[in-house]
């Protein structure tokens, strides 16, 4: 996702969905995303790589992962460890996801999603990130702020690290590869292709306040994660 860390206090605020992280929320992901993460074991036989460096790491964090496909999300979430998906929300474009009514409702049972402007965190947005991150909520999100049209990473753009800084927890990188293959944009189902989803260490908050440091930490370690699986990307 990409996020301008401008202040737009003048914007009308997004859907509150805090009920999705209540209890009852909770059980119903669970449940509504069984045959979800049937339909990704059946056509995608995912891998998880680096899980072991999530052991010793406490919420909060972000996870900051490259995009290819609508897969990537339910993708990922099926290879977090139940501690973290449990407590992981999702962040949405408010443009693009809660234009309807429905489908707002959909992404929130499903992915616990958090909607957030894509041209500035409005004042309702930063308040509803710190209560977030204060109730040991983590944050999944897409930097480059939009689903790659040729499979190769785009342009990561600095609302990760913003956050990171600006809320001081780190961000896990996470390289998917494998769904651009499985459902490329404007694909109407997911071909049967093996995923493969990588963690990678966590990148600790600068104290320095030096967001744009940050985000050239995530631009390289996503780029090793690549290349760890022999995928060349920028």
């Amino acid at each position: 996702m990409s996020l301008s860390p401008e202040d737009r206090s003048s914007q009308e605020p997004p859907p509150d969905t805090s009920w999705v992280h209540t209890p009852p929320g909770l059980l119903a992901r669970e449940v509504a995303n069984l045959p979800l993460r049937l339909l990704i074991w059946i056509h995608n036989r995912p891998r998880r790589l680096g899980r072991q460096r999530l052991a010793d790491l406490e919420p909060p964090v972000i996870f900051a992962a490259n995009h290819a496909s609508h897969l990537d999300t339910p993708v990922v979430l099926h290879a977090l460890p139940f501690r973290w998906r449990r407590r992981t929300s999702v962040v949405a474009a408010l443009d693009y996801f809660f234009r309807k009514r429905w489908l707002g409702l959909l992404v929130s049972l499903l992915f616990a999603a958090l909607p957030i402007e894509r041209t500035g965190l409005s004042r309702t947005t930063q308040q509803r990130l710190e209560r977030l991150f204060d109730g040991g909520w983590s944050l999944f999100l897409f930097p480059e702020g939009t689903r790659s049209k040729t499979g190769r990473m785009g342009r990561v753009r600095s609302g990760a690290a913003f956050m990171a800084t600006r809320y001081q927890v780190p961000i896990v990188p996470v390289y998917i590869d494998g769904t651009f293959r499985s459902f490329p944009k404007g694909s109407r189902w997911p071909r049967p292709r093996r995923v493969t989803v990588v963690f990678g260490e966590p990148i600790p908050p600068p104290d320095d306040g030096d967001h744009r440091a940050m985000n050239e930490q995530l631009k390289a370690s996503l780029a090793g994660l690549a290349h760890e699986l022999g995928r060349d990307e920028p």
